[in-house]
């Protein structure tokens, strides 16, 4: 299953940020563009297969699905030790 949400943290001496990033609204987005860009994805398959490059498309869809399915449970902390920032990123 992809990621619906990144929770942000940011940290300093002063102010503390919490930010929860609904990453579901992204994909909807992303998956309408895929639909429109769709006819030109099969139009440059099908020239490759005729030049002797065969793809599996249906492979190549469940790669790229798996591989977003794979950034669940990402986490990112970078730190700053000149002024104590710390910013944590982590995707649900």
């Amino acid at each position: 299953m992809i990621p619906l949400v990144m929770n942000l943290r940011i940290r300093t001496e002063k102010f503390k940020l919490r930010l929860w990033i609904p990453l579901f609204l992204i994909w909807l987005f992303l998956g309408l563009l895929m639909v429109m860009l769709l006819p030109f994805i099969l139009i440059a398959w099908l020239a490759l297969s005729v030049c002797g490059w065969r793809i599996p498309l249906f492979r190549l869809f469940l790669t790229i699905i798996e591989l977003l399915a794979d950034l669940r449970k990402t986490e990112l902390h970078v730190s700053s030790s000149r002024n104590d920032t710390r910013v944590d990123i982590s995707i649900i």
